[in-house]
């Protein structure tokens, strides 16, 4: 299905780059109502999305297969956190940040992502994921082995790879549009204690 932005349409908050369809488009109404379906909400990256030809229902596709993955929400909110930090998405990096909070994520844990200990299987988890990222894939055989020692096999490799590829795809778009932050997850992430931050992209 092709989701053109309207002619016309306007940014609805301040710093996007990019014209998205207005919330009552009639082509945006069926991603909207797959989003709410899915997440309980219509996330802003949906409608940034919405301005390519088929991005958002690439995406909304992905998250969908993704919720019978051998990677439970929360080990995949934490693949989300550590691929939108690395990626310098402001947007995604505080999305992320919210949803793991309320999966039960501890904020300690949240703020020390990458540094202190999250239990074997998730920082075998976060650290293939990490090396996927920089590597495009191009993993060690024995990164592979350690995984495996970890309790993930073939499938949750491939799983691992997916949640990645599907956080790019969101991190970049987000990056493309300047999709700044929701003020009230920010302000939610404040009040949880939440200090963790990401350092900004230089464009070229």
């Amino acid at each position: 299905m092709t989701t053109p932005a309207p002619p016309g349409a306007t940014p609805p908050g301040s710093g996007l780059r990019l014209r998205v369809p207005e919330p009552d488009a009639e082509p945006w109404r069926p991603i909207a109502d797959r989003a709410r379906a899915l997440y309980g909400t219509v996330p802003e990256t949906l409608r940034v999305m919405a301005v390519g030809t088929a991005t958002a229902e690439v995406y909304l596709t992905l998250a969908e297969a993704s919720e019978t993955s051998t990677l439970s929400p929360l080990e995949r909110e934490y693949i989300a956190v550590q691929t939108a930090r690395s990626n310098g998405c402001r947007y995604c990096f505080t999305a992320h940040l919210v949803r793991a909070l309320l999966l039960g994520a501890d904020p300690d844990d949240l703020n020390g992502l990458g540094t202190r200990s999250l239990g074997s299987r998730i920082d075998a988890i976060l650290s293939f994921a990490a090396v996927v990222l920089a590597t495009r894939g191009a993993v060690a055989d024995d990164l592979i082995a350690a995984t495996h020692a970890a309790g993930i096999d073939d499938r949750g490799l491939v799983d691992i790879v997916t949640v990645v590829t599907e956080n790019v795809l969101g991190n970049s778009i987000n990056n493309l549009a300047g999709t700044p932050p929701e003020p009230g997850l920010q302000r939610l992430l404040a009040r949880r204690g939440i200090t963790a931050a990401i350092a900004e992209l230089p464009t070229t």
